[in-house]
């Protein structure tokens, strides 16, 4: 279900930049859908908008971890160790 709504709303959202349509686009494509797969529920104009914006949200968030998000080729202790510079005599610092 989810790989479906993934799937209409990147059609739509692809659709709407190529073409710049507008709402009667999704009120003809939710009647054809209805049309074509009557068993199945959940083509409505409102729903199709769900689908296109849940596509946007977490393609966006999937996007911006791809770019941030940097392979880590050591653990994560050993980089901390590495930049984290260690007083080795901390108990000389104590006053009495």
């Amino acid at each position: 279900m989810l790989r479906m709504y993934w799937d209409i709303g990147e059609m739509l959202t692809g659709s709407q930049m190529a073409d710049g349509w507008g709402q009667k686009t999704l009120e003809r494509l939710s009647v054809d859908m209805k049309n074509e797969f009557p068993k199945i529920k959940g083509f409505s104009v409102r729903n199709m908008q769900f689908m296109m914006q849940f596509y946007n949200e977490y393609n966006s968030e999937l996007t911006m971890v791809k770019t941030i998000g940097t392979p880590i080729t050591k653990s994560p202790i050993s980089q901390l160790n590495k930049n984290t510079k260690v007083d080795k005599y901390p108990y000389k610092k104590l006053k009495r």
